[in-house]
């Protein structure tokens, strides 16, 4: 999704990235996954709003992230970001 998107490339995560966005200070996130690991997403949400002040999960009805096109991405940071 562009500068300032961290992946992690699966539904799990690590306590080791958890830990990054820390220390990054990220104050807003946005968590994005495939519609079938909505429920992983909602955990993680619920794991980082302990930690980051903004934390927003994105669905999507079908598809997967990585299948977006440019002109998608575009619309979403756009909606997300005000761009």
């Amino acid at each position: 999704l562009g500068d300032g998107a961290i992946a992690s490339f699966t539904s799990n995560w690590t306590s080791e990235q958890i830990l990054l966005m820390v220390k990054k200070r990220i104050k807003q996130i946005f968590v994005l996954y495939d519609p079938d690991a909505e429920a992983k997403a909602g955990i993680l949400c619920d794991q980082l709003s302990a930690i980051i002040p903004i934390v927003e999960k994105i669905s999507l009805s079908d598809g997967d992230p990585a299948d977006m096109t440019e002109q998608e991405v575009k619309y979403m940071r756009r909606d997300l970001f005000n761009e």
